[in-house]
């Protein structure tokens, strides 16, 4: 059995996925599965998956005839995965060529069900734009959703593949990708944290992530962009289920609110109303009298007055109030 599954879900990213697969089978630890899952490309994808598991076995090839979706992808990854930890890989994505040998060491060494890491974002590899970590977790050692200061939580990417699980706790609690919507990432992190253990923190690099790339789900700016409100609907809920919301109820409702407004900034103008009347009946969730009390940041406080504004003015109004905004920072 290997030690360690590297699920890569793939999607129409043959310009990139050479490197991806590179940096995964040149890894310093090569006890590893590698499974691939091809959902329905219409591209040369799959042959390029061919080709590379013609000269290395521990390349397992999913391919999907109908698409799915990546949380159908992951989810699929997750159950035939052997590995006592698996790690996820976007396919237009790298890792460094010791990312699995660090994380897996972390991980057996102080028995964790996660290991959090940093990474790189940019648009291209050879010139990296920034790194992104939380070097706050690093004095704190080992932690769960019990011990964790709340204003901590707010810093932590939500995104899937900047963390290391163990196998058998995502099995244990049942825990997977909600299917049929996008941002996924989001209610995955939310049942990750608050069943977990035991959670550390590795502050390397160890994932390059390529932003901005044409054809990216996440920058679908039509209706998809809704599920962005199902995800925190899943998110509140899945809080109260493990009584964790008191704690991090505020952090929960301004992660919500940066969420919501980045959203609007981008959503198609034909849909700018009806996002605005959905974000709008949102406002019940919204603790305002708590959230006044505490510490922000102050682009969190410019988006928590932006977010009052739409919740307390009509359409047109809340247009008329960004664009003096714009005018006034121009």
């Amino acid at each position: 059995m290997p030690k360690v599954s590297v699920i890569i879900p793939i999607y129409n990213t043959e310009k990139y996925l050479a490197r991806c697969i590179d940096s995964v089978v040149s890894q310093s630890f090569d006890d590893i599965e590698i499974i691939c899952i091809n959902d329905a490309s219409t591209d040369n994808s799959l042959e390029v998956l061919k080709m590379y598991a013609k000269f290395d076995n521990r390349i397992n090839i999913i391919n999907k005839q109908i698409n799915g979706g990546l949380s159908v992808a992951r989810n699929i990854g997750c159950s035939i995965a052997k590995g006592e930890y698996l790690m996820f890989v976007d396919s237009d994505d790298l890792i460094s060529t010791n990312a699995v040998e660090i994380l897996y060491n972390n991980a057996v060494q102080n028995n964790s069900d996660v290991v959090l890491f940093a990474f790189v974002k940019g648009s291209s590899d050879i010139l990296p734009k920034s790194i992104v970590g939380v070097p706050e977790c690093q004095n704190i050692g080992s932690f769960n959703a019990n011990t964790l200061p709340a204003n901590i939580l707010k810093l932590i990417p939500l995104t899937t593949w900047c963390k290391f699980y163990k196998t058998q706790f995502l099995k244990d609690n049942s825990i997977s990708f909600y299917e049929g919507i996008i941002y996924e990432d989001v209610p995955f992190w939310a049942e990750v944290f608050t069943r977990a253990k035991s959670i550390i923190y590795v502050n390397e690099p160890l994932y390059f992530y390529r932003e901005n790339r044409d054809g990216q789900i996440t920058k679908d700016c039509g209706t998809k962009l809704f599920d962005i409100i199902k995800c925190y609907e899943l998110v509140k809920n899945i809080y109260k289920e493990n009584n964790y919301y008191d704690k991090y109820k505020c952090v929960l409702q301004m992660l919500m609110m940066l969420d919501f407004m980045s959203k609007y900034y981008i959503v198609k103008p034909e849909l700018k109303r009806k996002l605005f009347e959905a974000f709008k009946s949102f406002d019940v969730h919204i603790d305002y009298d708590y959230i006044e009390q505490q510490k922000l940041y102050n682009f969190e406080r410019i988006i928590y007055k932006r977010f009052q504004k739409l919740c307390n003015s009509c359409f047109e109004e809340f247009e008329e109030y960004l664009k003096g905004e714009n005018n006034a920072n121009a």
